[in-house]
């Protein structure tokens, strides 16, 4: 009996690696069909009405659209946990921006909100941080955050964009 509780432990184990893999390469239709800025644009006003939140998009990237898939992908799902964090944790938050822009070979990312805020020290093991930083790293980008109780919260992400701009 233990043999096969391990063996279907660990075919456990590979269905899930294959469900993380699958999730990570599934890409929004939105992306192809409106391109990144006008998908992004769009879900973020949707989901500000979703959430009676008011919620701004800024994009001073004129390449945002041009991209590579993994990195448009990436700033997509980036931001679609970071709304997801502030709708689940930031409480009173009345207000959200996003800001994308470029500068010194690096695409910066920000979403600032209004909301309680939180100690960062002590989130470091909440799944939509660590897939944020699992899906920065993928690309070689970075996530830091800035928050403290009752001051709100800014994400920054930031994706190097070097080797794309060699191989245009």
């Amino acid at each position: 009996g233990r043999d096969r509780v391990r063996h279907l432990s660990t075919l456990l184990d590979e269905l899930g690696q294959m469900l993380h893999r699958i999730a990570w390469e599934l890409r929004p239709a939105s992306l192809d069909e409106l391109g990144l800025t006008t998908a992004l644009e769009n879900y973020v006003v949707e989901w500000g009405h979703k959430h009676a939140i008011q919620a701004d998009f800024h994009c001073s990237d004129p390449r945002l659209d041009k991209r590579s898939n993994e990195i448009r992908t990436t700033v997509y799902r980036v931001i679609q946990e970071g709304l997801t964090n502030v709708a689940k944790h930031a409480g009173n938050a009345t207000n959200v921006s996003v800001i994308i822009g470029v500068a010194e070979n690096t695409l910066h990312l920000a979403i600032e909100d209004n909301g309680q805020g939180f100690d960062p020290s002590t989130s470091s093991t909440r799944l939509g941080l660590a897939g944020m930083r699992e899906r920065l790293l993928l690309v070689g980008g970075r996530l830091a955050i800035e928050s403290s109780p009752e001051t709100g919260t800014t994400i920054f992400a930031r994706i190097p964009i070097r080797s794309e701009r060699a191989a245009a």
